[in-house]
């Protein structure tokens, strides 16, 4: 097999799988991740890159981290995972929302936040060669927010 011959990816993002921990917790979107994932693993694909949003509510519930990462061993192919908003935070706004019963802000992400997920999914910026194909991953929200994580991306 050469290096330049075919080989198939997957790429998914917002499979928001969770636990009845969250008050936002639909088990019916837990089961669809699993039909699709028994799905994924019968394509042949060599790889799967994550474009975020794993978890319902990862960035308060950090037994789902553990949960989308071990969900995400068992397929038959490596993972390259960057986090979304529902995993570590919204892109940093310094306004309050668009009522007063939402506070923006405290939605922000953080580099606790960051850092928590990396140390389940491995850095939140990654570049890799596959077969002669560079993929790169990296986590745009941090653009613009001040965090030290701004200045890796």
């Amino acid at each position: 097999m050469s290096e330049f011959s075919p080989f198939v990816f997957l790429h998914i993002n917002d499979h928001h799988i969770g636990t009845p921990r969250s008050y936002r917790f639909r088990p019916a979107v837990n089961r669809r991740w699993a039909a699709i994932k028994r799905q994924m693993s019968d394509t042949g694909a060599d790889l799967l890159l994550v474009g975020g949003d794993l978890t319902r509510d990862g960035d308060t519930h950090e037994s789902e981290y553990q949960m989308a990462r071990e969900d995400l061993e068992t397929l038959p192919f490596p993972c390259h995972v960057i986090p979304g908003n529902m995993d570590v935070g919204n892109k940093h706004t310094g306004r309050e929302g668009p009522s007063d019963t939402r506070d923006d802000v405290a939605l922000n992400m953080t580099s606790d936040r960051l850092r928590l997920f990396a140390s389940h999914f491995g850095p939140i910026n990654w570049s890799f060669v596959h077969r002669g194909v560079r993929f790169t991953g990296f986590y745009a929200a941090v653009a613009g927010s001040g965090l030290p994580e701004e200045q890796r991306f």
